[in-house]
């Protein structure tokens, strides 16, 4: 949240609120699944092991790469727009 591209568009008072938003809802998970090799950057597959060990339903990103896998292992991959459209529209699981 503190870099270039966060501080040009969110002002400090809205990424401090975030950033508490987050410190207090999230939780941590440990990487039990093992780290695949589907994507081209070990990071990608680092959040898709990480996906896959907390068994989200969801992961979204705005990575082009993991965009385009669209699925793994159970989980769905959704542009920050796809998630808004779901809850739109009531899909399952995210009421």
């Amino acid at each position: 949240m503190s870099n270039a591209y966060f501080a040009a568009r969110l002002g400090p008072d809205t990424r401090n609120a975030f950033l508490t938003l987050a410190r207090t809802t999230s939780t941590v998970v440990s990487i039990t699944a093992p780290i695949p090799t589907v994507a081209s950057t070990l990071e990608d597959n680092l959040v898709l092991a990480t996906a896959e060990s907390a068994g989200a339903p969801y992961l979204v990103t705005g990575d082009a790469e993991l965009l385009r896998i669209g699925q793994y292992k159970g989980t769905v991959i959704l542009s920050p727009r796809q998630l808004h459209d779901l809850l739109e529209i009531g899909a399952p699981g995210t009421n």
